[in-house]
Protein backbone atom coordinates (compact mmCIF):
# COMPACT_ATOMS: atom_id res chain seq x y z
CA UNK A 1 0.00 0.00 0.00
CA UNK A 2 1.47 3.26 -0.58
CA UNK A 3 2.83 5.15 2.01
CA UNK A 4 0.51 8.38 1.65
CA UNK A 5 -2.81 6.31 1.63
CA UNK A 6 -2.36 5.96 5.59
CA UNK A 7 -1.51 8.53 8.06
CA UNK A 8 1.96 8.48 9.13
CA UNK A 9 2.34 8.26 12.93
CA UNK A 10 5.54 9.86 14.20
CA UNK A 11 7.21 8.84 17.75
CA UNK A 12 9.62 9.06 19.87
CA UNK A 13 11.32 5.75 21.30
CA UNK A 14 10.49 4.94 24.71
CA UNK A 15 12.75 2.14 25.19
CA UNK A 16 16.23 1.38 24.13
CA UNK A 17 14.78 -2.02 22.51
CA UNK A 18 12.50 0.43 20.52
CA UNK A 19 15.37 2.98 20.19
CA UNK A 20 17.97 0.00 18.33
CA UNK A 21 14.51 -0.70 15.93
CA UNK A 22 14.93 3.15 14.68
CA UNK A 23 18.88 2.45 14.25
CA UNK A 24 18.42 -0.74 12.24
CA UNK A 25 15.35 1.07 10.03
CA UNK A 26 18.16 3.71 9.57
CA UNK A 27 21.26 1.07 8.10
CA UNK A 28 18.56 -1.20 6.84
CA UNK A 29 15.90 0.97 5.22
CA UNK A 30 12.03 0.34 6.23
CA UNK A 31 10.69 -3.00 8.11
CA UNK A 32 9.45 -5.69 6.26
CA UNK A 33 7.47 -8.66 7.43
CA UNK A 34 9.78 -11.48 8.44
CA UNK A 35 12.98 -9.40 7.19
CA UNK A 36 15.94 -10.86 8.87
CA UNK A 37 18.94 -8.41 8.97
CA UNK A 38 22.07 -9.48 6.53
CA UNK A 39 25.20 -10.79 8.57
CA UNK A 40 27.21 -7.38 7.05
CA UNK A 41 24.46 -4.80 7.97
CA UNK A 42 24.16 -6.80 11.58
CA UNK A 43 27.90 -5.97 11.74
CA UNK A 44 27.93 -2.65 10.77
CA UNK A 45 25.08 -2.16 13.02
CA UNK A 46 26.92 -3.10 16.15
CA UNK A 47 30.00 -1.52 15.45
CA UNK A 48 27.81 1.89 15.50
CA UNK A 49 26.04 0.68 18.24
CA UNK A 50 29.35 0.50 19.77
CA UNK A 51 30.74 3.35 19.08
CA UNK A 52 27.14 5.21 20.42
CA UNK A 53 28.32 4.40 23.86
CA UNK A 54 31.82 5.10 23.55
CA UNK A 55 30.78 8.42 22.33
CA UNK A 56 28.18 8.64 24.95
CA UNK A 57 25.28 9.59 21.83
CA UNK A 58 21.73 9.37 23.07
CA UNK A 59 19.27 7.10 20.75
CA UNK A 60 16.77 8.17 22.26
CA UNK A 61 17.19 10.82 20.37
CA UNK A 62 14.86 9.46 17.31
CA UNK A 63 11.98 10.06 15.26
CA UNK A 64 9.97 7.53 14.26
CA UNK A 65 7.68 6.91 11.17
CA UNK A 66 5.04 4.70 11.68
CA UNK A 67 2.22 3.64 9.03
CA UNK A 68 -0.18 0.77 9.98
CA UNK A 69 2.22 -0.56 12.99
CA UNK A 70 5.04 -0.98 10.34
CA UNK A 71 8.41 1.65 10.77
CA UNK A 72 9.08 3.18 7.38
CA UNK A 73 12.09 5.52 8.54
CA UNK A 74 13.73 6.97 11.07
CA UNK A 75 15.70 10.20 12.04
CA UNK A 76 18.78 9.88 15.13
CA UNK A 77 20.13 13.10 15.95
CA UNK A 78 23.27 14.22 17.70
CA UNK A 79 23.49 17.46 19.86
CA UNK A 80 26.91 18.87 19.62
CA UNK A 81 29.58 21.12 21.18
CA UNK A 82 28.37 24.48 19.51
CA UNK A 83 24.55 23.84 19.25
CA UNK A 84 24.88 22.29 15.86
CA UNK A 85 22.18 19.07 15.73
CA UNK A 86 23.58 16.73 13.44
CA UNK A 87 20.83 14.40 11.38
CA UNK A 88 21.09 11.39 10.26
CA UNK A 89 18.50 9.96 8.32
CA UNK A 90 18.18 6.50 5.58
CA UNK A 91 20.13 6.59 2.79
CA UNK A 92 17.39 7.27 -0.20
CA UNK A 93 19.31 5.99 -2.97
CA UNK A 94 19.18 2.84 -1.31
CA UNK A 95 15.11 3.29 -0.08
CA UNK A 96 13.49 5.71 -2.44
CA UNK A 97 10.34 4.30 -0.78
CA UNK A 98 11.53 5.34 2.82
CA UNK A 99 11.22 9.66 0.93
CA UNK A 100 7.99 11.12 2.33
CA UNK A 101 8.70 9.30 5.64
CA UNK A 102 12.21 10.28 6.00
CA UNK A 103 10.95 13.92 5.72
CA UNK A 104 8.29 13.75 8.40
CA UNK A 105 10.93 12.31 10.92
CA UNK A 106 13.82 15.13 9.92
CA UNK A 107 10.86 17.87 10.40
CA UNK A 108 10.48 16.33 13.98
CA UNK A 109 13.75 15.50 15.04
CA UNK A 110 14.45 19.06 13.76
CA UNK A 111 11.64 20.42 16.13
CA UNK A 112 13.59 18.42 18.86
CA UNK A 113 16.69 19.98 18.33
CA UNK A 114 15.62 23.52 18.31
CA UNK A 115 13.76 22.32 21.64
CA UNK A 116 17.15 21.09 23.04
CA UNK A 117 18.39 24.68 22.00
CA UNK A 118 20.65 23.92 18.41
CA UNK A 119 20.80 27.17 16.99
CA UNK A 120 21.38 24.95 13.72
CA UNK A 121 20.54 21.29 11.92
CA UNK A 122 22.84 20.04 9.15
CA UNK A 123 22.70 16.82 7.14
CA UNK A 124 25.84 15.28 4.97
CA UNK A 125 25.17 13.42 2.22
CA UNK A 126 27.02 11.14 -0.33
CA UNK A 127 27.94 13.59 -3.28
CA UNK A 128 26.30 11.37 -5.95
CA UNK A 129 23.15 11.07 -4.21
CA UNK A 130 20.01 12.77 -5.98
CA UNK A 131 17.40 11.54 -4.04
CA UNK A 132 17.69 12.76 -0.96
CA UNK A 133 17.91 16.67 -1.53
CA UNK A 134 14.65 17.09 -2.64
CA UNK A 135 13.58 15.39 0.62
CA UNK A 136 15.66 18.00 2.93
CA UNK A 137 13.95 20.68 1.06
CA UNK A 138 10.64 19.95 2.02
CA UNK A 139 11.76 19.66 5.54
CA UNK A 140 12.70 23.21 5.26
CA UNK A 141 16.80 22.45 5.04
CA UNK A 142 18.90 24.37 2.65
CA UNK A 143 21.88 23.65 0.06
CA UNK A 144 24.66 24.78 2.21
CA UNK A 145 27.77 23.80 0.42
CA UNK A 146 29.62 20.60 -1.65
CA UNK A 147 32.55 19.62 0.54
CA UNK A 148 35.67 18.35 -0.75
CA UNK A 149 38.18 16.43 1.71
CA UNK A 150 41.94 16.74 1.29
CA UNK A 151 44.76 15.17 2.63
CA UNK A 152 48.20 15.44 1.93
CA UNK A 153 50.81 12.90 3.09
CA UNK A 154 53.26 13.61 5.72
CA UNK A 155 56.20 12.73 2.84
CA UNK A 156 55.30 15.20 0.33
CA UNK A 157 57.90 17.44 -0.53
CA UNK A 158 56.74 19.30 -3.68
CA UNK A 159 55.91 22.52 -1.41
CA UNK A 160 59.05 22.22 0.88
CA UNK A 161 61.27 22.10 -2.74
CA UNK A 162 59.80 25.95 -3.41
CA UNK A 163 60.99 27.03 -0.24
CA UNK A 164 57.71 26.58 1.73
CA UNK A 165 58.77 27.61 5.58
CA UNK A 166 56.84 27.85 9.24
CA UNK A 167 59.23 31.45 8.81
CA UNK A 168 57.70 34.64 9.09
CA UNK A 169 58.75 38.08 7.17
CA UNK A 170 59.92 40.61 9.47
CA UNK A 171 56.95 41.83 11.54
CA UNK A 172 54.95 39.13 11.71
CA UNK A 173 53.92 37.42 14.88
CA UNK A 174 51.83 34.12 16.22
CA UNK A 175 49.86 34.29 19.03
CA UNK A 176 48.55 30.91 20.75
CA UNK A 177 45.46 30.24 22.11
CA UNK A 178 45.01 31.05 25.68
CA UNK A 179 41.69 32.06 27.93
CA UNK A 180 42.85 35.43 28.18
CA UNK A 181 42.95 35.79 24.16
CA UNK A 182 39.57 34.38 23.95
CA UNK A 183 38.41 38.05 22.59
CA UNK A 184 41.80 38.13 20.05
CA UNK A 185 40.61 34.91 18.37
CA UNK A 186 36.91 35.36 18.15
CA UNK A 187 37.43 38.73 16.63
CA UNK A 188 39.72 37.90 13.98
CA UNK A 189 37.81 34.71 13.21
CA UNK A 190 34.50 36.95 12.93
CA UNK A 191 36.46 39.06 10.53
CA UNK A 192 37.83 36.91 8.67
CA UNK A 193 33.77 35.69 7.58
CA UNK A 194 33.38 39.02 5.96
CA UNK A 195 32.91 38.21 2.10
CA UNK A 196 34.58 34.58 2.51
CA UNK A 197 33.61 32.12 -0.15
CA UNK A 198 32.77 29.27 2.12
CA UNK A 199 29.07 28.59 3.26
CA UNK A 200 27.79 32.37 3.22
CA UNK A 201 24.63 30.92 3.94
CA UNK A 202 25.75 30.55 7.47
CA UNK A 203 25.96 34.06 8.36
CA UNK A 204 24.28 34.89 11.59
CA UNK A 205 23.17 31.19 12.12
CA UNK A 206 25.65 30.35 15.33
CA UNK A 207 26.79 33.03 17.60
CA UNK A 208 31.17 33.14 17.61
CA UNK A 209 31.25 31.44 21.14
CA UNK A 210 29.83 28.37 19.88
CA UNK A 211 31.53 28.52 16.39
CA UNK A 212 34.99 28.43 18.62
CA UNK A 213 33.39 25.60 20.80
CA UNK A 214 32.27 23.61 18.06
CA UNK A 215 36.28 23.68 17.03
CA UNK A 216 37.27 22.84 20.27
CA UNK A 217 35.40 19.57 20.31
CA UNK A 218 36.87 18.64 17.21
CA UNK A 219 39.98 15.72 17.96
CA UNK A 220 42.61 16.45 20.60
CA UNK A 221 42.09 20.48 21.33
CA UNK A 222 45.56 21.49 22.06
CA UNK A 223 45.83 25.06 22.64
CA UNK A 224 49.09 25.65 21.14
CA UNK A 225 47.86 24.40 17.78
CA UNK A 226 45.96 26.85 17.64
CA UNK A 227 46.94 30.28 16.52
CA UNK A 228 46.46 34.05 15.18
CA UNK A 229 48.87 35.14 12.87
CA UNK A 230 50.13 39.15 13.20
CA UNK A 231 51.27 41.81 11.79
CA UNK A 232 53.08 44.61 13.66
CA UNK A 233 50.44 43.82 16.30
CA UNK A 234 47.56 43.85 14.31
CA UNK A 235 45.36 40.43 14.07
CA UNK A 236 45.89 39.36 10.07
CA UNK A 237 44.30 35.62 10.24
CA UNK A 238 43.97 32.80 12.16
CA UNK A 239 44.77 29.01 11.67
CA UNK A 240 43.20 26.20 14.13
CA UNK A 241 44.43 22.75 14.20
CA UNK A 242 43.95 19.61 16.28
CA UNK A 243 45.11 16.12 16.07
CA UNK A 244 43.08 13.27 15.10
CA UNK A 245 44.82 10.18 16.16
CA UNK A 246 42.15 7.53 15.05
CA UNK A 247 42.72 8.92 11.66
CA UNK A 248 46.67 9.51 12.44
CA UNK A 249 45.69 12.87 11.63
CA UNK A 250 46.59 16.39 12.31
CA UNK A 251 43.47 18.46 11.21
CA UNK A 252 43.25 21.83 9.75
CA UNK A 253 39.80 23.01 11.49
CA UNK A 254 39.97 26.28 10.00
CA UNK A 255 42.03 29.11 7.63
CA UNK A 256 40.60 32.12 7.50
CA UNK A 257 42.35 35.02 6.60
CA UNK A 258 40.97 39.07 7.33
CA UNK A 259 39.36 41.02 3.96
CA UNK A 260 42.65 43.71 3.77
CA UNK A 261 44.87 40.84 3.65
CA UNK A 262 43.67 38.60 1.22
CA UNK A 263 45.56 38.09 -2.03
CA UNK A 264 49.06 39.06 -0.40
CA UNK A 265 50.56 35.54 0.87
CA UNK A 266 48.94 35.50 4.17
CA UNK A 267 46.57 32.13 3.46
CA UNK A 268 50.08 30.71 2.18
CA UNK A 269 52.16 31.53 5.83
CA UNK A 270 49.47 30.23 7.55
CA UNK A 271 49.43 26.54 5.38
CA UNK A 272 53.37 27.14 5.39
CA UNK A 273 52.87 26.91 9.39
CA UNK A 274 50.50 23.91 8.86
CA UNK A 275 52.66 21.70 6.86
CA UNK A 276 55.67 22.61 9.59
CA UNK A 277 53.56 21.52 12.39
CA UNK A 278 52.27 18.01 10.79
CA UNK A 279 55.96 17.50 9.58
CA UNK A 280 56.97 17.54 13.36
CA UNK A 281 53.27 15.63 14.59
CA UNK A 282 54.55 11.91 13.73
CA UNK A 283 50.77 11.87 11.97
CA UNK A 284 50.41 10.74 8.69
CA UNK A 285 48.18 13.08 7.23
CA UNK A 286 47.45 17.01 6.78
CA UNK A 287 43.67 16.59 6.33
CA UNK A 288 40.87 19.78 5.95
CA UNK A 289 37.21 19.82 4.00
CA UNK A 290 36.41 22.88 1.70
CA UNK A 291 33.70 24.43 -0.09
CA UNK A 292 34.26 23.85 -3.24
CA UNK A 293 33.20 26.88 -4.32
CA UNK A 294 35.69 28.02 -2.71
CA UNK A 295 38.23 28.18 -5.81
CA UNK A 296 41.47 30.40 -4.12
CA UNK A 297 41.62 27.95 -1.13
CA UNK A 298 40.93 25.10 -3.15
CA UNK A 299 43.81 25.96 -5.51
CA UNK A 300 46.16 27.07 -2.21
CA UNK A 301 45.79 23.50 -1.02
CA UNK A 302 46.45 21.21 -4.33
CA UNK A 303 49.50 24.25 -5.11
CA UNK A 304 50.54 22.46 -1.37
CA UNK A 305 49.93 19.24 -2.54
CA UNK A 306 46.62 18.20 -1.23
CA UNK A 307 44.60 15.85 -3.16
CA UNK A 308 40.81 14.86 -3.44
CA UNK A 309 39.93 11.94 -1.19
CA UNK A 310 36.29 12.19 -1.03
CA UNK A 311 33.49 14.55 -1.07
CA UNK A 312 29.52 15.37 0.23
CA UNK A 313 27.25 17.58 0.27
CA UNK A 314 25.89 19.73 3.14
CA UNK A 315 22.28 21.01 3.53
CA UNK A 316 21.24 22.89 6.85
CA UNK A 317 18.51 24.34 8.72
CA UNK A 318 18.56 27.28 10.81
CA UNK A 319 16.50 26.67 14.26
CA UNK A 320 17.33 29.87 16.13
CA UNK A 321 18.90 33.43 15.02
CA UNK A 322 21.65 34.94 16.36
CA UNK A 323 23.31 38.68 16.09
CA UNK A 324 26.33 37.74 15.15
CA UNK A 325 27.39 37.15 11.64
CA UNK A 326 29.41 33.75 11.28
CA UNK A 327 30.03 31.58 8.27
CA UNK A 328 32.03 28.66 7.62
CA UNK A 329 35.92 27.11 7.51
CA UNK A 330 38.72 28.24 5.47
CA UNK A 331 38.01 32.20 4.55
CA UNK A 332 40.36 32.64 2.27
Amino acid sequence: MAQDSIAFELVRPSSMVMAQRGIACLMAGPEAPGRSLADAVAARMQGFLEYCQHAQVDLMRQAMVFQDGTLLASCLWVLSKGRTGAMYIPDLMDFPQAARAAGEALKMASEDAKQAEASMAQVMLAASDVVAPNTLKVAGYDFLARLAYLERGRHRFGWSRRGASAALPSGFDWQTWTTERKSLFEDIITKTYIDTADCPKLAGVRRIADVLAGHQAVGQFDPGLWLVLRQSGSPVGALLMARVPERSALEIVYLGVAPEWRGRGCGRLLLNKAVSEHAKSGLNHLSLAVDEANRRAVQLYESAGFENVGERQVFFRRLACTSQPVKCDHGL
